[in-house]
């Protein structure tokens, strides 16, 4: 059987963790409720954390691109363009609404729980497990997926915006030059 390259695994945690296209017809909401969401959801983290790994799995960047560099990297240079992206294709409603569920108990750790899941998909090897849930937990988890934000969440960055992968381009460059002697 053969693994999956370098590029399949990022992809697939972007879209475990985020994911594309959303209705754009939705009602613009205020850009300082998003970039709530956006931290409360931690997109930003899990971005820089998308690079990172992906610096790691694929022997082509791996001596181009210093991982000492990259974690030393902040991830909330990717914030505006989440932001952005975020006001642009939720309502007021929709984002004060996952922003309550995010910033609640079970959202955290439903949150650690698709991290620690994407960190599995990405490498086998990784131990991480997903925190456990009680069934009021669980139920709220489920409700939440029931609701008009979650799928527009879950394809939120496919395809990533123009402002992630200049971010993402900006961050290589500085840190391929950082593995230049």
């Amino acid at each position: 059987m053969e693994t999956p390259s370098a590029r399949t695994r990022i992809a697939v945690m972007l879209a475990c963790l985020a994911g594309g296209v959303a209705h754009a017809g939705a009602v613009a909401a205020e850009p300082g409720a998003a970039a709530r969401l956006v931290s409360v959801m931690r997109l930003d983290f899990t971005i820089l954390d998308a690079v990172q790994w992906h610096v790691r799995l694929d022997p082509s960047a791996g001596g181009r691109v210093s991982s000492d560099c990259l974690s030393r990297q902040d991830y909330a240079r990717f914030n505006p363009a989440l932001a952005e992206r975020v006001a642009a294709r939720l309502s007021k409603d929709e984002i004060e609404g996952a922003l309550a569920f995010y910033a609640s108990g079970p959202g955290r750790k439903f949150s650690d729980a698709a991290l620690a899941q994407v960190h599995r998909q990405a490498d086998a090897s990784v131990a991480e497990s997903p925190p456990d849930f009680t069934p009021d937990e669980r139920a709220r988890i489920l409700a939440f997926m029931q609701t008009t934000p979650y799928p527009k969440l879950q394809r939120l960055l496919a395809p990533p915006p123009a402002g992630i992968l200049e971010v993402q381009r900006a961050m290589l460059d500085e840190c391929s030059r950082a593995t230049t002697p």
